[in-house]
């Protein structure tokens, strides 16, 4: 399959960093994104090719595995193909490399479609059933994402916010990537200092759209750090993640 294999460059601009001239976690998750985005299209079964049948694609579950975070100016090669079926997710597989060609990070994604009008998830087409055995990278080591449990003790809460425009995609609802922020922008800014996420497992649950406020919680065990995204209203659990750190230099740029 020619186009089963899809690569693309980024360079990390000044405005995708935070204070420590390291690429944020929420951008990191837009490339992904973005990228993702791109191959289906490519591969005929994008955005515009389910809007034609009144369906989008929704971001269900990601994982990330990191060995550094990119700095302002560094330029990443991200890889991704799809990788089949199971059950009810389409998954696809990315690589990130450094501009040496050094493997720093490997994730996996799992995708719904769901129906524009019920809001409800519909199962793959048997076109992405193909992809199953597109395995380009013998050495990947990134498994599916997971279920994250509910935190168990009682959980620090954050402050309550309220969803703003310029927190909505295109589908009106809360951009994937936002989360992330808002779970990083939880943490106290001396703890973000000293440490660079190892591994980012995020699971999407319900929409979050205008109007909502929401507030993050936080349990820490054994230092993996467990995270819900909560609507105010009706309580529900907008996303989980389970975040785990690694100590860095300060004042090192990775």
């Amino acid at each position: 399959m020619q186009t089963a294999v899809f690569e693309k460059e980024y360079e990390v601009r000044s405005y995708d960093t935070d204070p420590q001239a390291r690429l944020g976690t929420g951008t990191l998750f837009s490339y992904l994104q973005d990228i993702a985005g791109l191959h289906a299209e490519k591969l005929h079964f994008g955005r515009n090719d389910l809007k034609t049948e009144k369906q989008f694609w929704v971001l269900s579950r990601m994982i990330c595995r990191l060995t550094g975070m990119p700095a302002w100016n560094d330029v990443l090669k991200i890889t991704t193909w799809p990788k089949g079926v199971e059950g009810v997710f389409a998954i696809r597989n990315f690589r990130i490399s450094d501009n040496k060609n050094n493997l720093i990070g490997e994730a996996s994604s799992s995708w719904i479609i769901v129906d524009m009008d019920t809001r409800r998830p519909l199962r793959p087409g048997t076109n992405l059933m193909a992809f199953k055995d597109n395995s380009p990278f013998a050495g990947f080591n990134c498994p599916v994402a997971a279920r994250i449990p509910l935190e168990e003790d009682k959980p620090y809460r954050s402050p309550l916010k309220e969803v703003r425009y310029s927190d909505l995609d295109i589908n009106m609802h809360v951009n994937n990537a936002r989360y992330l922020n808002w779970i990083t922008d939880s943490y106290p800014m001396e703890f973000l200092r000293k440490n660079v996420p190892a591994e980012i497992e995020v699971n999407y649950l319900s929409e979050t759209t205008t109007g909502d406020d929401y507030y993050v919680t936080t349990e820490e065990k054994s230092n993996i750090f467990y995270h819900s995204v909560v609507k105010e209203n009706g309580a529900r659990v907008a996303c989980r993640a389970r975040i785990s750190w690694n100590p860095c230099d300060e004042n090192k740029l990775y």
